[in-house]
């Protein structure tokens, strides 16, 4: 009609075929044809992909926002010339792009998505002059190959668009119930709209234009992608505000032209080498993720801070054997170290390597502490083993760490079996300790790549892995303690096992500052009462504990009415687990308004913590995030190729910087899988010789560059802090002759039902079964195992 307008001549109407004959042959397409279609197309396909929401609002309506983003002229020419030289449509190449930005998003390399189709099925005689509401929603499968070619991909890609076709009429709810998804769950939540109505590329608009249109989309999608018709290209993204940042918003358009363009100048490369990231945002995200203003460099070992002390007569250690000054503490030291030098320099040590480890197997009531300083002043490292741990688990500990000199006591029982294993009974220095004679004070030459000493974790193989702790990495986590909390430990008190790493945290942060170390009586956490009034009387400033049990501290406090005998906290700091209970942090903030509550994060590889999280004044509805990381210290969140994600994506934790240990004991194949060398390029700077730790943790970082913990890449599990590998509780079952195959599950308790259960499984003989199976396990690792089973949590 308008060209008839422009040209002077008089349009003639033409009468379309009516729409009710669409209707009649969409009723006499093949039913069976259809289901059989979709079926195949969606078989496998069983998990939504969507992009990852960065808020969450209480409202439930959705707050509709939109953003533009142009293509410059020579890049749409260069769009346009790739689709030309390749047969391609751009509708294809948009496609390409879109899953690609899902695929990186979802973290996946299958994902469905929707996008409108005209339905005008060509079939259908005189369907294009046809008047009526044809155009439909259908999902769109694509999968990213490793090894293929691009332009290949994209020719598979356009077959399977018009494959579409012949069932561009089909319902959606029909399609929806040939996929194996839930029939509660969503097939998508994201939508495409390539729009094809004409445009003008000419420009010529002298004797007609149309002026003052508005575009105006509604959609029930949080997040749909426009592609308008326009040159040079425009996208248009429409999103619910309540879930996604305008920001987030408008990097995904960045992002999504960068991988246009990508596509288009990569003829001869691989689906797989598309990275999704522009140079400019990943030196956003590397600028966030690092704070280079404090510098770390090696002054001196822990033990000489400690030592600057060794004239105070203030109260250095609290314990169940009474209060020990600064003057005995280094006294006590100097005496061990003094018979630790000994041992080494006399003992049978020819087949030891040139660490010199000392095995430490007292108990928590015992001077463990005091034995700690005592190794790391006579220059050897050390290695904790609970003497309250199976026969057999430290057997093993011993024969894989290969100590030279074994510091226990006549009441653990624990003797090296190897005879190039000195023994040192503690409890068998008490008249040296009497005496009037001062032991000489040491100073071993230690440098920063000296080992301070060897943590256990569970291992995925089966057994556990030794991680080395450098005096370097130890200093390091020590002091920048005190960069980042506001106020360093008047009295700290000590709740963490010594052969965990969070207590690693108290005993050297709180000595190396003059502090008072409160260690508690084993089990103590077990009986709330006793644990608040401990608090009260020893007037702790400082702790840190798992947030489970925090929150049970606090709900017993407020149901008691003892609120008022935790005034003396400071600061909290809590880890070991994710933070995730509201109830948490508004229990906190009602009973202590004025004590700093902390998420802090960090893997025993990276020297207890690598970020923490001011969550005093949390008040979203996400989870409470793991922080930013602490100075020094760079966390990235990578994807399976090691390269850098977006910001709000999914990804594996790695983390590099002067806490990141040195690797494992005596397993170096492992050490060079988990510790590696990345180059990250951004605005032509490249970061290079950074030694990254993959964490195997989950996580994503938002705009302010804090990074929130979202679980497990393998499937490792913690029980109260306790990391463990179902690997390991799998081979210990399987050490028993009665259990042929064993598979480890974690799962939530779900009702009340669990208690029926649990009398279920306690009248049966398999508790016994399962604790000789558990028996090469740490004690307090099988016991919380079986609780776990009674209450189905495994």
């Amino acid at each position: 009609v308008f060209g008839c307008m422009i040209e002077g001549r008089r349009a003639e109407s033409v009468k379309p075929r009516p729409f009710s004959d669409f209707v009649d042959f969409c009723q006499t397409a093949d039913a069976n044809q259809s289901e059989y279609y979709w079926k195949s197309y969606l078989k496998g396909y069983a998990q939504l992909a969507g992009f990852p929401v960065a808020k969450r609002s209480a409202s439930r309506a959705m707050a509709l926002s939109e953003q533009d983003i142009e293509c410059g002229v020579e890049d749409s020419q260069t769009i346009l010339k790739f689709a030309r030289q390749h047969r391609l449509s751009i509708n294809t190449l948009v496609h390409a792009a879109w899953a690609l930005l899902l695929m990186t998003y979802s973290g996946r390399d299958d994902v469905v998505y929707g996008a409108t189709f005209s339905g005008r099925n060509p079939q259908l005689r005189g369907i294009e002059k046809m008047v009526g509401v044809f155009i439909n929603t259908l999902p769109v499968r694509v999968s990213r190959p490793n090894s293929q070619n691009i332009v290949h991909w994209l020719q598979a890609l356009q077959a399977n668009l018009n494959q579409h076709k012949e069932y561009e009429h089909d319902a959606l709810t029909e399609i929806k119930r040939c996929s194996e998804i839930e029939a509660q769950a969503k097939l998508f939540d994201c939508l495409l709209v390539v729009e094809n109505y004409p445009y003008d590329q000419s420009g010529n608009r002298e004797q007609l234009e149309l002026q003052n249109v508005t575009h105006v989309e509604q959609s029930n999608y949080p997040c749909v992608l426009l592609m308008l018709p326009a040159s040079p290209l425009r996208f248009r993204l429409v999103y619910d505000s309540n879930l996604y940042s305008d920001l987030q918003v408008r990097d995904m358009l960045e992002q999504l032209f960068h991988c246009l363009i990508s596509v288009c100048v990569s003829a001869d490369k691989t689906v797989h080498s598309i990275d999704v990231v522009p140079v400019h945002h990943s030196a956003r995200i590397l600028e966030m993720s690092l704070d280079d203003t404090y510098r770390f460099d090696f002054d001196r070992p822990v033990h000489d801070v400690i030592q600057s002390y060794s004239q105070s007569d203030a109260i250095a250690i609290s314990g169940s054997g009474g209060d020990l000054t600064y003057r005995q503490l280094n006294r006590m030291a100097n005496l061990i170290a003094g018979e630790i030098i000994h041992k080494l320099q006399t003992g049978a040590i020819n087949d030891r390597d040139s660490s010199n480890r000392v095995a430490i197997c007292l108990s928590r009531e015992q001077p463990v502490v005091q034995c700690m300083l005592a190794v790391l002043k006579s220059g050897a490292s050390y290695v904790v083993i609970d003497p309250g741990y199976p026969k057999d688990r430290i057997n093993y500990l011993l024969e894989h760490s290969r100590p030279a000199v074994c510091l226990t006591s006549g009441e653990t029982g624990i003797i090296g079996n190897d005879k190039n294993m000195n023994t040192i009974f503690i409890d068998q220095l008490s008249d040296k300790l009497n005496s009037n004679r001062e032991p000489a004070v040491h100073h071993a030459d230690i440098g920063p790549d000296s080992l301070a000493y060897v943590l256990y974790t569970s291992g995925s193989t089966g057994m556990p892995k030794g991680v080395k702790i450098s005096h370097a990495n130890l200093a390091y986590s020590t002091q920048v303690r005190s960069h980042c909390y506001a106020g360093d430990p008047s009295v700290f008190l000590l709740l963490s096992p010594f052969v965990f790493d969070s207590s690693v945290a108290g005993i050297y942060w709180t000595l190396t500052t003059g502090g008072r170390l409160v260690i508690s009586e084993p089990r103590l956490e077990q009986d709330l009462q006793k644990l608040i009034d401990k608090i009260y009387r020893q007037q702790v400033t400082h702790t840190l504990c798992l947030p489970g049990l925090y929150e049970l501290i606090l709900e017993f406090a407020s149901s008691t009415g003892t609120g008022s005998r935790l005034q003396s906290l400071t600061t909290v700091i809590l880890a070991g687990e994710a933070l995730n209970s509201g109830t948490l942090l508004q229990l906190h903030r009602e009973l202590l308004p004025e004590t700093k509550i902390y998420n802090e994060y960090g893997p025993t590889e990276a020297t207890v913590w690598s970020s923490y999280y001011d969550a005093s004044d949390h008040q979203s509805q996400l989870p409470v995030p793991i922080g930013k990381a602490i100075p020094a210290t760079q966390i990235l969140i990578l994807d399976r190729s090691e390269r850098l994600l977006p910001l709000y994506v999914p990804g594996e934790i790695c983390i590099a910087g002067p806490g990141v240990s040195p690797g494992y004991l005596n397993a170096d194949n492992l050490s060079a899988r988990q510790f590696v060398d990345l180059e990250i390029n951004a605005d032509h700077s490249t970061y290079t010789s950074r030694r990254f730790y993959k964490t195997g943790d989950l996580g994503s970082m938002d705009t302010n560059g804090n990074i929130t913990f979202l679980g497990r890449i393998d499937d490792q599990i913690k029980i109260r802090g306790h990391r463990l590998e179902p690997a390991e509780i799998e081979q210990a079952l399987l050490n028993n002759p009665l259990i042929e195959q064993a598979v480890i599950l974690s799962v939530e308790s779900a009702g009340d039902n669990a208690a029926d259960d649990a009398n279920l499984l306690s009248e049966s003989d398999l508790d016994e079964r399962i604790y000789n199976a558990l028996s090469g396990m740490p004690p307090v690792e099988a016991k919380e195992l079986l609780e776990r089973a009674r209450h189905r949590h495994l």
